[in-house]
């Protein structure tokens, strides 16, 4: 499992899952917080051996980055509605993150 804050132009990722799968690695998954997918990035993640990456709605997704088999974006909005909920009665934000 591969974790990075951002996927921009996809190299850092794909170039990752290429060293790990030389290593050994059988399956290979990636998470990251913001999917920018710039340039070609989805293309070298179709061809690479990433079998797939997740990342969050925390920007807005093109059509073609929704329909990519190997892509999985997953909402923050829960996230967010229980962080707003719980500065409204006082409750701990940190709890959410620190488990």
């Amino acid at each position: 499992m591969l974790i990075d804050d951002m996927i921009g132009a996809g190299d850092t990722i794909v170039h990752a899952a290429e060293h790990i799968k030389k290593k050994g690695a059988k399956r290979i998954f990636a998470a990251a917080t913001h999917g920018l997918f710039s340039g070609d990035a989805l293309a070298k993640i179709s061809n690479s051996p990433l079998e797939k990456v997740i990342v969050t709605d925390s920007v807005n997704h093109r059509a073609e980055v929704l329909k990519n088999k190997k892509i999985e974006v997953v909402s923050v909005a829960p996230l967010l509605a229980e962080a707003i909920k719980r500065i409204e009665t006082g409750d701990s934000i940190s709890s959410l993150i620190i488990r």
